[in-house]
């Protein structure tokens, strides 16, 4: 019984140590978050949000079909 105290502060602290822990993973997950939010910002187009990527998208496929096309009627055999 002589050690039981130290078992007992053990298990108490166990409660408070893991909350604090994950409250500091918490704060460190949102703080990332709105770091990245800001970075996508500040790209060219970032900030145009799902219409923004949506015209990306668009754009890399007019972009790929037209070279696709070209090369296409290039080698088509006459």
């Amino acid at each position: 019984m002589g050690k039981a105290w130290f078992g007992l502060l053990l298990v108490v602290a166990y409660g408070p140590g893991r909350a604090l822990s994950l409250t500091a993973a918490g704060f460190a997950v949102v703080k990332a978050g709105s770091g990245m939010s800001r970075m996508l910002e500040r790209r060219p187009g970032g900030g145009a949000g799902a219409q923004g990527r949506a015209a990306r998208v668009r754009v890399r496929r007019r972009r790929a079909g037209g070279r696709a096309a070209a090369r296409g009627a290039a080698s088509a055999p006459v």
